[in-house]
């Protein structure tokens, strides 16, 4: 479902100078490819190079290629849609920033992927979340605005939990609890 263009990934990759954030890049691509929930869309005019992970015609993540890291989106429509809240990104991600918007409807959490290992851990809240994903898309066509979930009141998470503790097991991969935490996951 996501196939990135050779031209798409030669731009972005362009950007980049660090081979960490080039293996990053990598696993972000594959990982978010394969999953058969998101189709890749790339961004590549102008100075800014990003690329755009959506479900139908939403994008609920993305980032930005920069020479030293990739700036990653946890987007405004996985908060309204209730695939994770500002409350649970901050628990999990202790380096989570929130982008510097004038209009406070438009504040998006991203945080900086400076390394494979990161990229891993993004992965993994992604993962955790794949139920609610293809639950939205089975069920979007049959939802009202009177039955989204409120920002301020956030769905449970597919364990029945209001925040999702990064995993240490061998959901996240093999070895997973072996493995030190990045740093900028909380806890």
């Amino acid at each position: 479902m996501g196939d990135l263009t050779q031209k798409a990934r030669d731009d972005l990759l362009a950007r980049i100078e660090s081979q960490g954030v080039m293996a990053a890049f990598d696993l972000l691509v594959t990982g978010m490819g394969g999953l058969g929930v998101f189709e890749l869309s790339p961004n590549i005019l102008g100075r800014k190079k990003s690329l755009h992970f959506k479900s139908g015609k939403v994008s609920y993540f993305a980032f930005v290629a920069n020479n030293a890291w990739l700036l990653w989106y946890f987007r405004r429509p996985g908060l309204r849609d209730g695939i994770f809240s500002s409350d649970e990104l901050k628990s999990v991600f202790s380096a989570l920033e929130f982008s510097q918007r004038t209009e406070p409807e438009k504040v998006e959490a991203v945080i900086r992927i400076r390394s494979q290992h990161e990229a891993e851990a993004v992965m993994s809240f992604v993962r955790g979340k794949l139920t609610k994903f293809r639950q939205l898309r089975a069920g979007f066509a049959q939802r009202s605005p009177a039955s989204s979930p409120s920002p301020s009141h956030p769905p449970a998470n597919d364990s029945g939990q209001r925040h999702e503790p990064y995993p240490d097991s061998d959901a996240a991969g093999p070895g997973a609890a072996l493995r030190p935490r990045p740093s900028f996951l909380a806890g």
